[in-house]
């Protein structure tokens, strides 16, 4: 999926992690996209004491990345009538 990286102005590529179809109780298929990554990969960054300039800033580039990503995501799986989700260890977890 094509996608403007707003950090070096330049369009790259984003491959999520799955393409998954499921079958409704209604029979239907639904297309799925779907990114997985940890609930902390989500959440924007926060300085503070101990924590290296150097460390923020990266986190900082990686947080507006991934939000450019899955915008143009959700935007092209709109196009395609495919949901874009984001699983994290929450989604992941086994019940049982």
């Amino acid at each position: 999926i094509p996608y403007y990286d707003t950090a070096t102005k330049r369009v790259r590529r984003y491959f999520p992690d799955f393409l998954i179809k499921v079958k409704t109780k209604d029979g239907k298929l639904k297309t799925h996209l779907i990114e997985v990554k940890p609930t902390k990969d989500l959440r924007p960054p926060v300085g503070g004491k101990g924590k290296k300039k150097s460390t923020v800033l990266y986190e900082m580039k990686t947080y507006q990345k991934n939000r450019d990503k899955f915008a143009s995501a959700r935007k092209w799986g709109d196009a395609r009538n495919i949901i874009f989700d984001i699983w994290t260890e929450k989604n992941l977890r086994q019940k049982g």
